[in-house]
């Protein structure tokens, strides 16, 4: 018997356990960790504000019933088990996940299209989650954001055809189909997500400037013709935030937006007592759980709350760049500027509609808002951000995101 076998077959159960998180938290990132940890507990806090306006909380002999009933007690659940799957994907070498980005991907497409052909939920015409009856198995959307980004990476990571312009639009068809079949379900929020990721991740793939001037000026262009092919509840929120001031607060165009406006100034600088916030108690607040959950954290905890989540958030994306920074391995370093990318503009679109910077469209706010497959894909996307830098490639002879243009 070797060496090695006698020397592990020798360890005590407590050394075997400290080498085992010793693999973890080798080269962790903590502020990135601690985070998004801080966001998921205080979405925690903001959906039971949300969830039980007046206080009241549904009673059972039963645990599975309680924890069933209520969102705040799921949004739990679900973090308790995204964090198991956060830390599988950190331990994996990303670049073994890598590998199979295009079978993820076709994965992604597929259920997606299974999606498109499943009936209605109810009246509302809308088709987003994979279900068995009643039972919702989750949203192919999110794992499409997912693998949308590992599949794109991995393309660009020895390529330079996309230097050149027509080299350059071929990646658009990677964001083009998940587009088209997620705006079919509808869902516009998640679709918008796709273009600001790409145009990033290509710009720090060395794409050159002009090219991505002129795709900017193409987009521009285009708005008349997605004006026309928007429905008529998408154009009220576009008229309603561009009449901002002038629509009564409890009917109009504007409604989600007056609401959310007049309960994050109701927050003031530090906030309200425990359970003070009127609007918040009322359930005056639409999608307060979800969406506007922005809003109901700077109702409750004022200015000085809701600027300790931006906070958090610009130390999350400022540590995801770092790692990309220093990541000279191409796919590592392309799929970590993606994760920053799309966490980033998701983050962005979502407080920026809150606070009336942005017309009123369906997006979540990561780690925070209600919503399993959405805080599960939030986890597993920043898992692998720190698995790229866990994982990371060192050279002394190359300096990152230096090109010729």
């Amino acid at each position: 018997m070797s060496r090695a076998v006698v020397s592990n077959v020798s360890l005590s159960p407590l050394r075997r356990s400290r080498l085992l998180l010793a693999r973890v938290f080798r080269r962790f990132s903590w502020p990135i960790f601690l985070s998004l940890l801080v966001l998921a507990v205080a979405g925690i806090l903001g959906i039971y504000l949300a969830d039980h306006p007046s206080g009241q909380s549904f009673r059972s002999s039963e645990p599975w019933k309680i924890i069933l009933s209520n969102r705040y007690l799921l949004q739990l659940a679900a973090l308790l088990f995204g964090l198991f799957l956060f830390f599988v994907v950190v331990v994996f070498d990303y670049r073994r996940i890598g590998r199979y980005s295009y079978l993820l991907f076709g994965v992604s497409i597929v259920l997606l299209i299974v999606v498109g052909l499943m009936p209605a939920a109810g009246n509302t015409g809308v088709r987003r989650w994979l279900a068995i009856g009643s039972v919702r198995l989750g949203q192919p959307s999110e794992l499409a954001k997912i693998a949308f980004i590992l599949a794109l990476a991995w393309y660009l990571r020895f390529r330079k055809s996309y230097r050149t312009f027509l080299g350059f639009l071929w990646p658009f068809a990677f964001a083009l189909v998940p587009m088209l079949l997620i705006v079919i379900e509808p869902d516009l929020g998640t679709s918008l997500l796709f273009l600001p990721t790409l145009i990033v991740v290509l710009f720090a793939a060395g794409a050159r400037k002009r090219h991505i001037a002129v795709v900017f000026l193409l987009g521009l262009l285009s708005l008349p013709v997605l004006w026309s092919r928007m429905n008529r509840y998408q154009r009220d929120r576009v008229v309603g935030w561009l009449k901002q001031g002038q629509e009564s607060v409890s009917s109009g165009s504007g409604f989600q937006l007056n609401r959310s406006l007049i309960a994050i100034g109701s927050g003031g600088l530090y906030g309200q007592p425990w359970r003070g916030a009127d609007i918040i108690e009322n359930d005056l607040l639409v999608h307060d759980h979800t969406d506007f959950i922005f809003a109901v954290i700077a109702a409750q905890f004022g200015l000085v709350g809701a600027s300790a989540v931006l906070l958090l958030y610009l130390i999350l994306f400022a540590f995801g760049l770092r790692i990309a920074q220093t990541n000279y391995d191409p796919f590592g370093r392309l799929l970590a500027v993606g994760i920053v990318a799309m966490l980033a503009t998701q983050t962005i679109i979502n407080i920026s509609m809150t606070i009336g910077l942005l017309p009123v469209t369906g997006m979540t706010l990561p780690f925070v808002s209600y919503g399993i497959s959405s805080l599960w894909s939030s986890l597993i996307a920043v898992g692998l951000l720190i698995s790229v830098g866990k994982h990371r490639s060192l050279s002394l002879g190359q300096k990152p995101f230096e090109f010729d243009d």
